[in-house]
């Protein structure tokens, strides 16, 4: 029982640590196209290096986790945000949606579209509103306004987004209505749970990330491609090339017993037949030299070509086709 239960659980932690790594090493593969992601967008791989860690140190800490943070941060880079002014940005807009209840990435969005066009329409603060954050009210109280003057002020193009940064700024401040948000967010249960599954995840992307290092799987995949692509380009078209080949040899036997009107005996193998298959393989493994293909091609002809009744027919037949092969 001893020895049982300790093949059982050996076996266990054997398949557990192989997924683990496994999972770690799928984690890695797609930090190295999100870091290439980075790369092209910030144009230096040493600065997309420091934002990702940066990114990664958020998440470890807060709720959000680190492939959205990356998601949003991407969108912020694409309408103009600079990398020093990234994490800023980022913390802000993720405090207002931890406390706000809105997706990060809609908001994320909203905001890069407002800075893009550096105007603000009715619709952008609608979609903001809608998304729990109480901007209208934000902005009545900052330029003075009641809300059918706010309303007008921005069908007047008016508004522009210095004005919304402000007020987001001013939101997420100490002394804000969103004020430690995110932190007290992070203290409930869903956000622990954020928390250690964004950091168990970083453990097994580093695993992952030695894994491939290790053992330099992007040279095994590139064996393994040439391989398929030698298997897709040579050894497929050839093996169709010599199925061709059988068929067109069978056809042509059997027209030339309909035209001699040969009567043949099922069962019955003679010289000539043999002759034939023995050529054929031989010209078949000349095409597949070490597949063993040529014994089945001959034990096949062996088993179709029968001996013609008449002495001599067979070599006739092999005459006629050498002749047509050649």
């Amino acid at each position: 029982n001893m020895g049982r239960f300790a093949a059982t659980s050996l076996t266990i932690l054997t398949t557990s640590a192989a997924a683990f790594v496994g999972a770690g090493a799928k984690l890695a593969a797609e930090l190295e196209t999100t870091t290439l992601q980075f790369e092209v967008l910030l144009k230096s791989g040493t600065k997309a290096k420091t934002v990702l860690e940066d990114i990664r140190k958020f998440a470890a800490k807060t709720p959000f986790e680190f492939p959205d943070l990356a998601k949003s941060s991407k969108v912020l880079l694409s309408f103009g945000v600079s990398s020093s002014d990234l994490m800023k940005r980022s913390q802000m807009l993720c405090a207002v949606s931890a406390v706000s209840g809105g997706w990060p990435n809609v908001i994320v969005s909203v905001f890069g579209e407002v800075r893009s066009s550096g105007v603000v329409a009715l619709g952008d603060l609608n979609q903001l509103g809608d998304r729990g954050i109480p901007i209208f009210e934000q902005l009545k109280g900052q330029l003075g306004l009641t809300g059918d003057q706010l309303r007008k002020f921005v069908s007047r193009s008016q508004l522009r987004f210095p004005e919304v940064l402000k007020a987001m700024q001013a939101m997420t401040s100490e002394t804000g209505q969103f004020s430690n948000g995110m932190e007290k967010l992070s203290q409930t249960m869903a956000g622990k749970l954020s928390t250690l599954k964004d950091n168990f995840k970083a453990a097994m992307t580093d695993v992952g990330k030695s894994f491939l290092e290790a053992i330099d799987v992007k040279a095994v995949i590139d064996g393994l491609t040439t391989i398929t692509q030698y298997i897709k380009n040579e050894v497929i078209p050839s093996i169709m090339d010599s199925f061709k080949v059988v068929t067109d040899f069978v056809k042509w036997m059997n027209t030339q017993k309909e035209q001699s009107g040969v009567k043949t005996t099922p069962g019955v193998f003679g010289i000539g037949a043999k002759q034939s298959a023995h050529e054929f393989a031989s010209r078949f493994q000349s095409m597949h030299e070490g597949v063993g293909l040529a014994r089945a091609a001959d034990r096949r002809f062996k088993s179709f070509v029968p001996r013609t009744a008449e002495t001599g027919g067979g070599q006739k037949v092999i005459d006629e086709f050498r002749r047509r092969q050649a």
